[in-house]
C-alpha cells in the first residue's frame, strides 16, 4: 500500500499539474486556447480552493504567502 503523500507533497503536485496544464495550453492553437480559457479559469479556481483547504488543514505545517487574486 502507498504512503499517504504530505500536505507539501500535495501542494507541489497540485502546482505541477497546474504548470503542466499551462504548457499544454500555450501549445493550442488560438481559436482553442480561447475556447479553453474559462476551463483554466475554473481549474484554476478549484486548485486553489483546495490549497487553501490544505492550507487552513494544515497551517502550522508550512510558511506560505496566500495572496487572492483580484477580482
Amino acid at each position: 500500500m502507498a504512503r499517504p503523500k504530505s500536505t507539501e507533497q500535495q501542494i507541489n503536485d497540485v502546482l505541477e499539474l497546474l504548470a503542466d496544464t499551462n504548457r499544454m495550453l500555450k501549445k493550442l492553437s488560438p481559436e482553442t486556447n480561447r475556447l479553453m480559457y474559462i476551463q483554466e479559469q475554473r481549474l484554476k479556481g478549484q486548485y486553489q480552493q483546495q490549497l487553501i483547504a490544505l492550507l487552513d488543514e494544515y497551517p502550522s505545517t508550512l510558511v506560505v504567502s496566500r495572496k487572492r487574486p483580484a477580482s
